[in-house]
């Protein structure tokens, strides 16, 4: 594609027009690239998830997993698959919005945010309520993206597992490209949303997600785009 564009730009009778449409299609070609890549990256990382401990207390009997345990059990996780997480944090009156970012090396991220009110809880000063209120969605929010579980093993029957938020961006995204609408792909898979859709069944939704994408693609007209 490069080498063409090369081409292109070297033809004094190309237009700006042409330019500009292939131009747009290698920006096509390389988000698409970026997305398949973070998606196989982040299918071959799950497995290697760990369930995090919950060695903080809270109020009361409540338990919780601390976010320097979370961040030195996931970075080395992380930094192997080419996987990087940052925070960003906005104040809005009576909210707290902290937002993660999930960036791959190949340049696709997904991102959630979790809106929150200061922890006013026990004796905590102003700034420690606003600090509390971004740890806990630092920890929460970090957990919801990458379907992490906290806690023992032995807690009984568990909850059936869903696809993590970024797992659901990555389809939503895709769908938009296959030209298939949410509802469709849920009544095919048998789910009432996007984000409900088994882990187990991630993988072959992605494979007939890229089917459908490059059979669209063979569909639409070649034409000369210079």
């Amino acid at each position: 594609m490069l080498e063409m564009i090369e081409r292109v730009i070297m033809n004094p009778d190309v237009t700006i027009e042409k330019l500009q449409t292939l131009l747009e299609m290698q920006e096509r070609v390389v988000t698409r690239s970026a997305q398949q890549s973070f998606a196989a990256s982040l299918s071959e990382m799950q497995v290697e998830l760990p369930r995090i401990a919950e060695a903080g207390k809270g109020h009361g009997t409540i338990k919780y997993a601390l976010l320097e345990d979370i961040n030195d059990q996931l970075r080395p996780i992380l930094y192997k698959h080419g996987f990087a997480v940052t925070f960003r944090v906005s104040c809005e009156v009576g909210a707290i919005n902290v937002r993660v970012v999930l960036s791959h090396r190949d340049g696709h991220s997904e991102e959630t945010t979790i809106p929150l009110m200061a922890d006013t809880s026990g004796s905590k000063s102003g700034v420690q309520a606003v600090g509390s209120a971004i740890s806990y969605g630092k920890r929460y929010g970090i957990c919801a993206m990458l379907n992490i579980s906290t806690g023992d093993d032995n807690d009984g029957a568990k909850p059936v597992e869903t696809i993590s938020v970024v797992q659901a961006g990555v389809i939503k995204s895709l769908l938009l490209q296959a030209d298939v609408t949410e509802e469709q792909f849920c009544k095919s898979a048998r789910i009432a949303s996007v984000g409900q859709l088994q882990p187990e069944r991630y993988e072959s939704a992605l494979t007939k997600i890229y089917k459908t994408i490059a059979a669209k693609a063979d569909a639409a007209p070649a034409g000369d785009p210079v």
